[in-house]
């Protein structure tokens, strides 16, 4: 005799997470569970129950690049979509864990707004005082991910962050540091502050993650506390990097270091160590260093050269998804490694979507239009004949339309709804910063001889601020050094294809980064703008 439906889901829901955790998963094991819940009246599982199976299909979305993909088509699609109408009605069954978990979950499959967001939210925020501790920090890391109303965010964020100053002392320092992070990224200066000075209190027991954590925060929140963490990161890094293992310099690399980092310098007490070491890695190793060392705008040309001739000797055994993040990797630095872009491409014609999923597909293609190779053309032609919009999510849609709008292979304005729609939630997520809001409030001294533009999307992309004035559109990218500019001064290869991009739609681009504008006084600002813009 079978099992009957309505207590099968607990033990599936505690499997599935277990093998999460400890096995390569793909996405059968989602499918399955969704038909499952269809097949037994999903809207008998328990709140927890469902939200167990939230956190695992998010998971599985996060770890496996095929999942994301099941969610965009039917009959997937609406059973996600049935599975969230159940979740709505049972929310005030929810308890804290829950919540958060089903958060988590939503963010990994690509929904980070709607009613099911917003109503979890407002049910955190109720819920404040019954979170234990690490759950509430790891909730306060989803609230930062997710497009809802500020009201939204405070209603929750706001006594969220007030019980973590009163019960610091029980926090971990991971989630110390999380906490500050989190802070920052909601712009809550008083809890910045307070929370600084907890973790001020502990730095010198900080690990290597922890002050990675830290140094984050205090980017982003502008803070001088920023100054105490460099100083001790800085001493560590001297004793630290000849003592390291491989995997132990990536995971540094990954905690430690932010993007932009590369301009504090870190980096370069590490590179020595990987090119000392680069003859006893394997092949995934150096696919592994060239990566981080691309996310954290490091151009070391040399270095980044060897690492791609060893990677290039072994491309026949390489997956396409490591194929396409190596692309990607050159790219974002704008180095055309000749002998390894000519191994792909002599493969290209072995693409089918069943081995190259839509979000590698879509990584080519943009890589190749960056590279602007010769054959360029030919070959996002040929990614884009495979590539099945039906399968793809809004992210990989807009990247293979930016790609072909940037070699002209599509004229400008003939993206897709998704696309759009992708745009505008990024537009009402975005606060600008200090720089940024700095910039407008001169820029509104203009007026009324230009119109100004501060939430218009252009081709899909978000630009910081859109002008017209006479017959002329002018669009004005605000640019910190640090996370738009490479270590070697020049723009990062995303921003380099984003400028084709606008341009090809009629607009002249012009840049100001944030060190030019702060070697000028106020007087000087305005007439610097007004150079720059040819007003």
């Amino acid at each position: 005799m079978g099992t009957a439906p309505h207590e099968h889901p607990v033990t599936t829901g505690a499997r599935l997470r277990s093998i999460i955790f400890s096995e390569q998963c793909d996405g059968e094991i989602a499918k399955d569970l969704l038909a499952y819940t269809e097949k037994s009246h999903a809207s008998s599982l328990s709140p927890q129950n469902l939200a167990q199976v939230f956190y695992a299909l998010g998971n599985l979305a996060r770890k496996t690049p095929d999942v994301e993909r099941l969610f965009h088509v039917n009959p997937n699609k609406e059973r996600l979509r049935s599975l969230t109408s159940i979740a709505r009605r049972q929310l005030d069954s929810f308890e804290a864990r829950n919540i958060s978990e089903t958060l988590f979950g939503l963010i990994g499959l690509g929904q980070r707004s709607g009613p099911l967001v917003t109503s979890l939210v407002g049910r955190a925020g109720g819920e404040v005082e019954n979170f234990d501790l690490p759950t509430l920090v790891h909730c306060l890391g989803s609230l930062c991910s997710l497009n809802v109303e500020e009201r939204f965010q405070m209603h929750f964020a706001l006594p969220a962050f007030e019980r973590l100053e009163r019960d610091s002392d029980s926090l971990t320092d991971t989630d110390l540091a999380r906490g500050l992070l989190y802070a920052s990224k909601l712009l809550l200066d008083t809890q910045v502050t307070a929370l600084e000075e907890k973790c001020l209190e502990r730095i010198t027991k900080f690990t290597s993650f922890e002050l990675g954590i830290l140094h984050r925060a205090s980017k982003i929140s502008g803070s001088e506390f920023s100054q105490d963490i460099l100083e001790e990161v800085t001493r560590r890094l001297q004793h630290q990097p000849e003592e390291l293992k491989s995997k132990q310099i990536f995971e540094f690399m990954t905690h430690q270091l932010g993007a932009g980092l590369a301009h504090d310098g870190f980096i370069e007490g590490l590179i020595p160590e990987i090119s000392n070491r680069l003859d006893g890695w394997s092949c995934s190793e150096c696919i592994e260093a060239l990566h981080y060392l691309a996310y954290f705008n490091a151009r070391e040309e040399t270095l980044q050269n060897q690492l791609g001739d060893r990677i290039a000797l072994e491309i026949d055994s390489l997956t396409w998804h490591e194929r396409a993040i190596t692309t990607w990797s050159f790219a974002r630095l704008n180095i055309p490694h000749q002998p390894l872009l000519t191994a792909i491409e002599e493969r290209i014609g072995e693409l089918q979507p069943k081995i190259c999923s839509p979000q590698d597909l879509a990584t080519l293609a943009w890589s190749y239009a960056l590279l602007e190779k010769d054959n360029a053309k030919e070959i996002v032609n040929t990614i884009s004949s495979i590539f099945e919009t039906e399968a793809s999510g809004p992210q990989e849609q807009r990247q293979m339309y930016h790609a072909k709008v940037a070699l002209g292979l599509s004229s400008p304005g003939s993206y897709a709804k998704p696309i759009q729609e992708l745009a505008e939630q990024e537009i009402r997520a975005h606060k600008k910063n200090g720089f940024e809001r700095e910039v407008l409030s001169h820029l509104k001294n203009f007026e009324p001889a230009i119109k100004l533009y501060t939430e218009m999307t252009v081709e899909g992309l978000c630009p910081d601020f859109v002008i017209f004035a006479d017959n002329r559109k002018i669009i004005l990218e605000t640019d910190g050094v640090r996370y738009h500019h490479l270590s070697d001064g020049t723009p990062k290869g995303n921003d380099i294809l984003q400028d084709t991009i606008m341009k090809r739609a009629g607009y002249e681009v012009r840049h100001v980064t944030d060190q030019e504008w702060y070697a000028l006084n106020n007087r000087e600002k305005e007439a610097f703008l007004r150079d720059l813009l040819s007003l």
